[in-house]
Formats: C-alpha cells, structure tokens, sequence
C-alpha cells in the first residue's frame, strides 16, 4: 500500500499559516493607509472597485511590457521601441487646434534630439532645463515620439512593467506605484 499525504503522513485538516503571510485583517483596511494614497487618489481608485488592500493585490495586470533596450541618441535608428537617458535643454509648448504639444530638446554624450509629448501641459512645470530624464518611445518623423518617462534619475520606465488596465482618473504608472 503507497502511503498517504506530505511525506508518507496524513494531511492535516488546516495548514499553519506562513510566518510572512499578512493578516486577513491587514487586507480589509482601506487603501489611505499607503504611502502616495490620499482623498483624491483614493476616489479615483474607487472609480475602479479598489476600496481596500485586498481589492489592489486582487487587480491583475493586463499584460507585461518587456523591457526596452537602452540606446544613446546618436545611435537611434529605424522605429524600434528604445529607452534614451538625458539632460533637458530646454522645453516649449504648442497648440494645433485643441491638441496641445510639449517638445523638450534632450542631450546626452552623443548629441541631441527633440522629445514630444501630447495633450500633457502638466509637464511643462516638472521638465525644466538641466533636469535628467528617461524616456522610452520612438524615433519618429520630428524627433523622439515619448510614451512613457521618467524624471530625477528613476529608472522604471524601460524595466520590464506591468501595464494595468486603467481609467483617465488612475494611470498605470501610479497603480505600479
């Protein structure tokens, strides 16, 4: 006869909890209690069912965005997604119609290029000339296209991420945070 359960022994009829495993209480306390999360943020959570700490560990990822590859500006070429790491020399601001159209002049070692975000003039007060950023896009007809960035040396946008689905309340980038 083979023998029963974990190492020969019966199961028993509860498994101890692991020592690291949070409390079923610490899962029902409301999302304010983290870092980064206040009234604002945390109505705009609600918007997407997420009330509690459990609701957010609960929330899965739409998908995972592989890592891009770190390129210098000289070396751009073709329309590979790529992440390049610079110091802004200077920003402007344009509207064509209703789109609004931020460019930032960006250099490194190897030379310069022409960085454009849409429809974002919030940024125009956090990019400011001598700042270092890291943006992850394409190279594009007029310069580097940016889809996601980073400012003041971080350095998530080209790692590999998770892409959560999100509403125009709550981005990605702030449910990864």
């Amino acid at each position: 006869m083979l023998p029963s359960g974990f190492a020969g022994l019966d199961p028993p009829a509860q498994w101890p909890r692991p020592r690291g495993a949070p409390s079923p209480d610490a899962l029902d306390r409301p999302l304010d209690v983290l870092d980064g999360v206040g009234p604002t943020v945390r109505a705009r959570l609600a918007k997407l069912g997420l009330r509690k700490i459990g609701d957010l560990l609960r929330y899965r990822p739409r998908r995972y965005e592989s890592a891009a590859p770190e390129r210098r500006i000289a070396d751009l070429f073709g329309t590979e997604e790529v992440a390049i790491a610079g110091e802004v020399i200077s920003v402007s601001e344009r509207r064509r119609g209703r789109l609004k159209i931020l460019t930032a002049k960006v250099a490194d070692d190897s030379g310069s290029i022409s960085a454009t975000w849409f429809n974002q003039p919030w940024l125009t007060r956090q990019l400011q000339p001598g700042q270092r950023v890291r943006l992850r896009g394409r190279p594009g007809r007029y310069g580097f296209d940016v889809r996601s960035f980073d400012l003041n040396g971080l350095v998530a946008t080209a790692d590999f991420a998770p892409v959560y689905p999100a509403s125009e309340d709550v981005t990605p980038k702030k449910l990864r945070e």
